[in-house]
């Protein structure tokens, strides 16, 4: 949801740097001021949230390794492999994000959007694996 917090404040364009943040790793701006309406804070949470759920993602996906049914087994890799995709989009978008137009449909905008779209994507293949492990057939797999 701190991907809508983003989108909404146009948050991109006020740290256009990675991994820092305009020279720092947090904003100063974190306690005390508010965390879903400061830009700074917006892009700084988002991008330790996306930390956060990569780590997360490599860990389930080290640890279910030989877990649950073959079905499974085969659809597994796909959030490993969307989350790699969301971080490099994610990224992108920040770097790109000085060239952001307000009248035109550039570069920005198709990363931002394709950001967008494999975030939509992870969630769908987050849901469809824990589908997948809830089967009677699946209880091993659960850890």
């Amino acid at each position: 949801f701190y991907g809508a917090f983003m989108a909404g404040l146009k948050a991109a364009p006020f740290a256009p740097t990675w991994p820092d943040m305009n020279g720092v790793f947090m904003p100063d701006t974190m306690g005390i001021e508010s965390w879903i309406n400061n830009p700074f804070n917006v892009q700084f949470l988002h991008r330790m949230l996306a930390y956060l759920l990569s780590a997360f993602t490599i860990f389930w996906f080290i640890r279910t390794k030989n877990l649950g049914t073959a079905r499974f087994r085969k659809n597994r890799h796909y959030p490993l492999i969307l989350v790699f995709l969301q971080v490099v989009l994610g990224i992108f978008t920040v770097l790109y994000a000085p060239k952001m137009g307000s009248q035109r449909f550039g570069i920005y905008e198709i990363i931002a959007q394709a950001h967008q779209l494999v975030a939509m994507f992870l969630l769908v293949s987050l849901f469809v694996n824990l589908f997948l492990m809830s089967g009677p057939k699946a209880s091993a797999a659960r850890f």
